[in-house]
This record gives C-alpha cells, structure tokens and sequence, in this order.
C-alpha cells in the first residue's frame, strides 16, 4: 500500500472549501493521513468544480451536472417516467433527482445514461480510459481499472480490487461526506467518515424503469467500462455499509459522474 502522508495545511483548505460548497453539511473531522492538492474545472455550462489530488490521479470532488457536452451538444433531458422506461441502452438521456423538485441539482448533481456519460465513445477498461464522453475537456469518464487504482490507493489488494460485491473494509466511508445527508448507519459512523476529500454525497438514482430511489441511503457512479452490452460497470457506496460496492448495472440507469482529469 502507498504511503499516505500528513498535510495540515491542505486539511484546513478542505474543511474551508466543504463549509464554502456545502454549509450545512460538514463537520470537523480529523484526517491526518491524505496530503490533498486542490484544483479547479469548469464546464460547458459554466458549472466549476472542485478537483483534489489522490495518489497520482486528480478526481473532481463534485457530481457532474452540465447539460452539454463540450463541444455545446446539448443532452437529451427526460423527466417522464414512462419514456425514460421505454429507453434503449444505447439511448443519451439524463435528469435530476426527482425532476429537482427541491433543488437536487446543486448538492447531487445530474443522473445519466451510460450512453450519455459515454458520448457514443466504446467501452473502454484501460488505464487512462481516454474516454471524454460528457466530461469537461481534458477530462475523461474513468474506466474500471481508473476506479480499481483509487481503491487500491486507498488500501484494497489487486486481488480485492477484481472482485465483484462489497470490497475492503472502509474505503467507501473514507471516499463519502456530509454525515447530515446520509441515512444513519456503519458509513457514517466509521471514525474515518470523510477523510479524504472526495465528498461523496447520497445522490441516490433513476432506475431504468424511470422511477427515482434511494437518495440519501447511497451513490452511484459510472465507468467507462461495459460488463455487456446491456450493463456496464459502476461504483456504489451505501449507508448501511463501509466499504465500496463494484457491479455490473443496467445501461438506462441513471447514474451520477465524477470525472478524472487527463494525463
């Protein structure tokens, strides 16, 4: 496992930047083992995000929500539940949390289709995936193994990582933040909840028969990387549990996106 290092001076900027982007949803946690960097990107939208530097990968520490691809594409926005059941998986859609009746844009970001966070690109499993799909410009939509090098920086085994299912012991309270959004369970209540700087948040999801479920009980991410060619890979961490869930899901779900910035 890498070395993980103090750095006092970054952990004063990242207690400063949650209280800046999420004021009602930090606490003062002590973490004396990530040495952070911090850094900036900003979408076609106009939507900027944080970014934070882990091992030699810098991830953004905010969901995804712009509305276009870089090149001003705009995405295809479905509300109706019944349209998006009747998606193909190969179809670009995306939507807010509940349509954002009550704002979910700004905490929890977009929910898209693996066909939307792909941008019509292949599936792709290397490392980097080079695959931009709806990620800001030099930027890219991480593939499994992208996802697999995170997890084994922060402790997992190459064998762990491979594994389907739950994996490790507290990686997923460790990657998660803002105790008051996350139904009370093992996540929260890790003594390493929050400590490095990724803020995942309980954005929950769209199933691919249209309905929304399970915000504030978990999160769900897409990679690059398809299972088939009806599933692809993704990443969730629950609130019942510490450790990080890697499966194959369906390609209509709505998921969110984190990016990871190019070499």
């Amino acid at each position: 496992m890498r070395a993980l290092r103090a750095g006092n001076k970054y952990l004063s900027l990242l207690t400063l930047l949650c209280v800046m982007t999420f004021p009602h949803s930090c606490e003062k946690r002590e973490d004396p083992e990530i040495d952070t960097h911090l850094g900036t990107v900003t979408d076609y939208d106009g939507n900027s995000y944080y970014t934070i530097q882990l091992g030699d990968q810098w991830w953004m520490i905010n969901n995804l929500r712009t509305t276009h691809y870089a090149d001003g594409t705009a995405l295809p926005m479905i509300e109706s539940i019944s349209v998006w059941e009747a998606l193909g998986y190969d179809e670009k859609a995306y939507c807010f949390y509940n349509n954002n009746e009550n704002n979910e844009a700004q905490t929890y970001g977009a929910l898209y289709t693996w066909a939307a966070a792909m941008n019509g690109t292949i599936s792709n499993d290397n490392n980097p995936s080079g695959v931009q799909g709806v990620c800001p410009d030099g930027w890219h939509l991480p593939s499994d193994n992208e996802w697999k090098e995170l997890e084994m920086f922060l402790g997992l085994t190459q064998a762990e990582a491979d594994l389907k299912g739950l994996r490790g012991t507290n990686e997923g309270s460790r990657l998660a933040n803002s105790s008051d959004l996350w139904l009370d369970g093992y996540l929260v209540n890790d003594s390493a909840f929050g400590t490095t700087g990724f803020i995942a948040q309980p954005a929950g999801g769209r199933r691919y028969d249209g309905t929304f479920d399970h915000i504030g009980d978990n999160v769900n991410f897409w990679t690059a990387t398809e299972y088939n060619n009806i599933r692809a890979w993704g990443r969730h961490i629950y609130s019942s549990y510490t450790s990080v869930h890697r499966y194959y899901n369906v390609k209509s779900d709505g998921f969110s996106v984190r990016c990871v910035k190019d070499n």
